[in-house]
């Protein structure tokens, strides 16, 4: 069987799909913000090491995001909604953080009579922060972990632990002030908050909403820098960005995984879905053991047992895109979940498409993972509770 030498960032760009699943965030968005952040990066005159950490930042911000999902679903109902709600605010202005939550509670308790829901909203926002913190400290330590099981260097590590923290002090969980917040997280706050208020308000809006929160959320002389060169900076991002593009933004020198370090970032991203619910704690390693286990008794070459047992790790991938409170809510799945349920093996292969190459052999066992032999589907399945 040939050795393996793979592009470490072609498995970046896997999890940033992943991740933009998970969040609510439209298409490619993590890779539209890396593209934005390096553009920035480059402007500001950083030098390779600095851009390097903007790089990684923008891509991975989000990848401890699946920690604890079903206590923020619990505590806010979807929390895919939740998430796609609080990227369009300020979470520091506290009248927009209490009408997101109210309207997140609302959402949930929607067919509750309007005493029970008063009840529900009133222990919602009391409870918001002591549920919120260790929660969002979760995400981060979390994310620390992936990042040194594929080989990440401390100061990225480091870096994707403030990835909630903000220039004024009012981000969670630790509260870390000014240049305490290192500069490659101010820097792709401020790109993905852009890309994601462009889509929501306009380009026009997006500068006004960046230039109120200058010296707030974001560091002064950088929102300045960036609405300097704005609609420069922006250009083309309206649409999706390929792989060869990202590939080509990674400074010098490139990092390769060999076959062991692939078996570790394989396990990072099956740890990574399964991490949602208690659930389902376990299962795609459980997966993977079977199917390699299914191979060598049917004979498979080695090359295919290797590719069986990674799309195990990485087939349900694609159901980050359906909310937690759907899995956890009683009761039969409505139509539209169903349809959503329906089409995680293609979010799955999506996601693995950036792998290119040898990639492509896992991708396609993963769009299949719910076909069977006389040409019926498999139904979604309600993890067991």
């Amino acid at each position: 069987m040939a050795a393996l030498a793979v592009r470490r960032a072609d498995f970046l760009m896997t999890l940033a799909y992943a991740t933009d699943l998970a969040t609510g965030h439209s298409r490619d968005f993590a890779l539209r913000s890396c593209v934005l952040a390096m553009r920035l990066a480059e402007v500001a005159g950083l030098d390779v090491n600095t851009r390097r950490t903007v790089y990684h930042q923008a891509l991975l911000r989000y990848i401890g995001c699946n920690a604890d999902t079903h206590l923020l679903a619990s505590a806010f109902g979807d929390e895919i909604a939740f998430r796609r709600d609080l990227q369009r605010i300020d979470i520091g202005n506290k009248p927009e953080l209490v009408e997101t939550i109210t309207r997140a509670i609302t959402r949930t308790f929607a067919d509750a009579p309007p005493a029970e829901l008063a009840k529900a909203v009133e222990r919602g926002l009391a409870e918001a922060m002591q549920v919120s913190v260790p929660i969002l400290a979760g995400h981060c330590e979390v994310a620390q972990r992936i990042a040194e099981r594929i080989g990440l260097s401390d100061e990225i590590r480091r870096n994707l632990g403030q990835l909630y923290e903000r220039w004024d002090g009012k981000g969670l969980p630790r509260g870390l002030k000014g240049e305490a917040v290192k500069l490659p997280v101010r820097m792709v706050t401020l790109a993905q908050d852009a890309i994601a208020l462009t889509e929501a308000h306009g380009f026009e809006t997006m500068t006004a909403m960046i230039a109120k929160r200058a010296g707030g959320a974001y560091e002064q002389e950088l929102a300045e820098l960036f609405l300097a060169h704005a609609e420069k900076l922006l250009k083309g991002l309206g649409e999706p960005v390929d792989r060869e593009t990202i590939l080509a933004l990674e400074p010098v020198p490139h990092a390769m995984l060999d076959e062991e370090a692939c078996v570790e970032a394989y396990l990072a991203i099956a740890d990574m879905v399964d991490m949602r619910m208690p659930f389902t704690f376990g299962h795609s390693r459980a997966v993977a053991v079977l199917a390699d286990t299914a191979g060598k008794h049917m004979g498979l070459p080695a090359s295919d047992i290797r590719d069986v047992r990674w799309a195990a790790y990485t087939h349900d991938i694609g159901e980050l895109a359906i909310p937690v409170s759907t899995w956890m809510r009683p009761g039969a799945l409505t139509e539209r979940e169903t349809d959503a349920a329906h089409l995680h093996p293609y979010h799955g292969e999506r996601a693995l498409a950036s792998l290119g190459g040898d990639g492509k052999a896992i991708a396609a066992l993963v769009l299949r993972h719910h076909e069977r032999l006389d040409g019926q589907r498999l139904p979604p399945l309600r993890p067991r509770q």
